[in-house]
């Protein structure tokens, strides 16, 4: 059998898979415009619960697609897609220390020069991890795990040699 006898079969069917006449059956024969107007349309029941829910002043149908997620959601979402990475790796860094910009240049000039430090250490992290091909990083990970097993069992020997 050649090549194009071959491809110019029909191909196998797996046990249980539809017949393509019944494939067919279940494919839309019409596009989305064929919709009527009335059929996209809400019952009055639906479009009332819609008004209520709005905020004061504006009612559910004047609000574009997705303004309705509360503002906070949005600008939230637009603040850190705005940021570069670094700019993103400094702002997650004193959102968990429970710091602002603010709070960070009132501290005495030492202690902003050590969490400058540490937030450049960061940085300079992640940049290289991200240059690492998903082995290099597997590699690593697994390497990190074989140093934190053999320190958990050294304490536990240790442990056991000073029997605490």
């Amino acid at each position: 059998m050649s090549y194009i006898d071959a491809i110019s079969q029909p191909a196998p069917r797996w046990p249980g898979a539809r017949s393509p006449e019944a494939e067919e059956e279940t494919r839309p024969t019409e596009g989305f415009d064929a919709i009527p107007p009335e059929a996209a349309e809400l019952p009055p029941e639906a479009s009332q619960k819609i008004a209520e829910a709005a905020p004061p002043g504006q009612s559910g149908g004047e609000q574009p697609p997705g303004s309705n997620l509360g503002g906070g959601v949005v600008e939230e979402f637009l603040k850190w897609a705005r940021m570069s990475p670094a700019e993103q790796i400094r702002a997650m860094y004193l959102e968990e220390q429970g710091m602002t910009e603010d709070t960070l240049k009132a501290l005495p000039p030492e202690e902003r020069e050590r969490i400058e430090f540490e937030i450049a250490n960061r940085i300079e992290h992640e940049v290289r991890t991200s240059a690492e091909s998903p082995a290099e990083q597997n590699i690593r990970v697994s390497i990190n795990a074989s140093y934190a097993q053999s320190m958990q069992r050294v304490e536990e020997g240790e442990q056991a040699m000073w029997g605490r």
